[in-house]
């Protein structure tokens, strides 16, 4: 049985579990229950559920979680890093952290409580070493973690790195496949399926997201809009044509066209109101939207090329065309060293459309907790689907600025069950259906409530994190051989800072063969690594 259908009926059963569990919960704790689940039954009381051994199951026998107590007195360290000298952690309680906008009480309070469940549970200490890495990719963590690995260091148990940094450690047989580490379960429902499934690579996984750290989360991109601005001008609502499934690449351009006013008439600038706001991601998250993948794998889950093809072309060249508009569009990798923000000319684009020069800004969830000064209503929705036949969105996550958790093999086999077991339990505690958890927090708590104010906007954002996913493409860097060549976004690049309107065809076919060449060499390389 596959472990997509396992999941499924794993889920089944714990929801089963779960609703009878409330039925015979006292009032009190029924009611408690349902506030935090968002579960609504209409099931009249007198219609009892009929009782079975898997139903009478807790979540924790359901998922077979680990509850000895031969790990009491224990530590279990966690190697983090990011660029930023000092950042609130989202592994262990930041003490002294309080009032911050962008870190609420709510989510540090929730790490607190999970790691005294932890503690509880197996007696285990959490602890944290973080590593800033300017870099983010193939610098120093990625130095420290092969140390580590080559002199048997038992001083962190876990990592929880760059992306990029997870797939060179893969290729080089680094890290331990997480599908055949006791006592840690992948299907489990605190594990993102949508991002295994995107990066499982030769049948296996390395690499994993979920529930337990939610920094993750804030680097999947989404398109934020400025609701107010869209009834004043007139124009369809977004949300509502994502809820219909026909919010598309041409429907997303044609209401970006509604805005265009050169409010110092001296020429269109960064000061001037224009529908979209972005940079040269854009690209790649109206590809991923759109379904096309630079990396797919095979029947035998080797990788393979997927990237081009007539539909390819299609987005590509209308992209380019929308992004040479500068009448509705202006990109932030023109304006280097033109703002206020000399290095970062995004920022200067982000203060316009939190003062109503722009109808959309595409961006990353990181960036709703910024627009609690924003006096217009905003609302966000996923990438655009390809056109209305596709009737699937799919959500980029940013590979550069998302971590993930893996183990890797400075530790010793005999150590894996160990480290299994924490890693699901964490995760289970950290699971947004368990009580005041870490990820309830987060999207109950603070995402929804205090950041998306209406209905509609909760529901986009669970359909952009439920619909969200890697492209291991990017993760592999193909293209690249020794450290040199164009990756495919490399030869976009090029088209998008030439303000091209069209030529994917002949830079493709002139390095077509350079990328197979890296797919081969990737197969290759964990062929005699692993």
């Amino acid at each position: 049985m596959s472990r997509k259908i396992i999941a499924a009926c794993m889920a089944l059963v714990i929801l089963l579990a779960l609703l009878v569990s409330c039925t015979n919960a006292s009032d009190d704790a029924g009611s408690s229950a349902a506030d935090q689940s968002g579960a609504v039954s209409d099931t009249p009381e007198s219609s009892a559920v009929p009782e079975s051994r898997e139903e009478s199951l807790t979540p924790e026998e359901i998922y077979d979680l680990y509850t000895g107590d031969e790990y009491e007195g224990r530590t279990f360290t966690i190697f983090s890093s990011d660029n930023d000298v000092d950042p609130p952690s989202d592994i262990v309680y930041n003490t002294g952290l309080t009032g911050d906008e962008s870190f609420p009480d709510a989510i540090n309070n929730a790490l607190l409580e999970r790691q005294n469940l932890l503690r509880a549970r197996l007696g285990v200490e959490l602890k944290e070493i973080y590593h800033c890495d300017i870099s983010r990719r193939w610098n120093t963590s990625l130095a420290k973690v092969r140390s580590a690995i080559e002199s048997g260091s038992d001083e962190f148990q876990a990592v929880n790195i760059a992306l990029y940094d997870c797939g060179t450690l893969s290729l080089e047989g680094g890290l331990y496949d997480l599908y055949d580490v006791p006592g840690l379960e992948p299907a489990n429902p605190w594990w993102d399926q949508t991002f295994n499934d995107s990066v499982e690579m030769f049948g296996k996984l390395y690499f994993t997201n979920g529930d337990i750290a939610f920094r993750t989360k804030n680097a999947v991109t989404c398109i934020i809009y400025n609701r107010s601005l869209c009834e004043r001008l007139g124009t369809e609502d977004p949300v509502q044509l994502a809820i219909n499934y026909q919010w598309t690449i041409d429907k997303c351009i044609e209401i970006s066209r509604s805005l265009s006013e050169d409010i110092n008439e001296d020429g269109m600038d960064y000061l001037d109101r224009i529908g979209w706001a972005g940079q040269y991601d854009d690209m790649a998250l109206m590809l991923y939207g759109s379904g096309i993948r630079i990396l797919g794998t095979d029947k035998q889950g080797l990788p393979e090329l997927t990237f081009y093809s007539e539909k390819t072309e299609e987005v590509v060249n209308k992209v380019l065309r929308f992004m040479v508009d500068t009448e509705h569009y202006i990109s932030g990798n023109d304006l280097w060293n033109k703002t206020p923000w000399p290095n970062e000319p995004m920022l200067a684009l982000f203060d316009n459309f939190k003062h109503g020069r722009h109808i959309f800004y595409a961006a990353i969830v990181e960036y709703i907790f910024k627009l609690s000064d924003m006096e217009d209503s905003f609302a966000i929705v996923p990438a655009p689907m390809y056109d209305e036949s596709q009737q699937q969105y799919y959500s980029l996550l940013n590979s550069f600025g998302a971590n993930a958790i893996a183990i890797a093999a400075n530790q010793p086999e005999s150590e894996l069950q160990f480290i299994g077991r924490v890693l699901d339990t964490l995760g289970y505690f950290s699971w947004k259906e368990y009580p005041n958890s870490l990820a309830f927090n987060y999207y109950e708590i603070v995402l929804k409530s205090q950041k998306l104010t209406d209905e509609e906007s909760e529901k986009m954002i669970d359909l952009i994190f439920n619909t969200a996913g890697c492209e291991t493409g990017a993760i592999y860097q193909i293209g690249k051989i020794g450290g040199s060549g164009n990756t495919v976004y490399d030869i976009l690049n090029q088209l998008m800072s030439a303000k091209r309107t069209e030529g994917l065809t002949a830079l493709y076919d002139q390095n077509e063969a350079r990328f197979k060449e890296s797919i081969d060499e990737i197969i290759s390389v964990f062929n005699e690594s692993n």
